[in-house]
């Protein structure tokens, strides 16, 4: 087993519109610049998956994770959602250790099954914008326009616990606590219109531009 450690001293997680999954690492939003041990804990709006700890009982309150979520990809986002939209706090602990082992070789872990079909880490990136996003999900749409026609099944227990439990909105989110995103990955423009362009074979003297 081999062991690596690369903590930092200013981490941040965040992500891009396209939800990638992807941990990425900036300077420490403007309210923890008060922190001047590298010990202390510092607020983050995300987080990787699985890679936590957490109060069973406020884990059960908030709902554990989306059941609809298939395989893995998605539920650090989620989970970081729905803690802080609905009251809870999200924090780095730089000396903490974290051993993560794969059952199978590889980066990928476990391959998913046959049976679920194409695309199931993105359906799971659709289902969580389409409860915790609110109209910024038309952003995460403008980058991934292939996810609009993707069946992503029932949410409708999900939004209920939304409102039941009185959770923030996606733009408290933004502007509270993931307010230094924008100035990194700067809202894309909204698309237009949907749909696909064929062209036939057979025509060879025809050209489509497109103009950005």
């Amino acid at each position: 087993m081999q062991f690596s450690c690369g903590v930092q001293e200013s981490v941040s997680a965040v992500y891009g519109w396209w939800l990638s999954g992807a941990l990425l690492a900036f300077c420490v939003p403007r309210l923890d610049l008060k922190v001047t041990r590298v010990s202390s804990f510092r607020r983050s709006p995300a987080m990787a998956g699985g890679l936590f700890a957490i109060e069973r009982d406020f884990f059960f309150e908030l709902g554990l994770y989306d059941p609809g979520l298939q395989i893995w990809g998605g539920e650090n986002f989620e989970i970081s959602y729905k803690i802080w939209q609905c009251g809870g706090k999200l924090l780095f602990v730089p000396c903490s250790r974290v051993g993560h082992i794969y059952r199978l070789e590889g980066w990928q872990g476990n391959p998913p099954p046959i049976y679920l079909g194409s695309s199931p880490t993105l359906k799971n990136y659709i289902r969580v914008v389409e409860v915790w996003w609110d109209g910024y999900k038309d952003y995460f749409y403008a980058s991934r326009p292939e996810s609009k026609a993707l069946p992503y099944g029932d949410i409708s227990e999900l939004k209920k616990f939304r409102e039941d439990h009185n959770c923030k909105s996606f733009k408290w989110f933004m502007e509270e606590i993931a307010y230094d995103i924008i100035s990194h990955y700067p809202l894309p423009p909204k698309n237009v219109e949907w749909g696909e362009v064929r062209m036939s074979y057979s025509v060879v003297t025809v050209c489509l531009w497109v103009l950005l």
